[in-house]
């Protein structure tokens, strides 16, 4: 279920030795997770989007993250 949707994600990304010290906001809308908050770097990005991606239940990913320099 989407509420449920929210933990799993946020526990894939505390998982995750990239992207567990990355200030990632998720929000759920409709079927579907949309991400944002700064990053260091597409790679990044793109990361984090496949991380979502992976979540069972998932439908869609907003990849809203913006990448700023150091």
């Amino acid at each position: 279920a989407p509420a449920d949707w929210l933990a799993r994600i946020t526990a894939a990304f505390d998982a995750d030795p990239v992207l567990r010290d990355v200030n990632i906001v998720v929000s759920i809308v409709d079927r579907g997770a949309v991400i944002g908050g700064p990053v260091r770097s597409d790679e990044v990005k793109r990361r984090a989007e496949a991380v979502v991606r992976g979540v069972a239940g998932v439908e869609s990913v907003k990849n809203a993250c913006v990448v700023q320099a150091e």
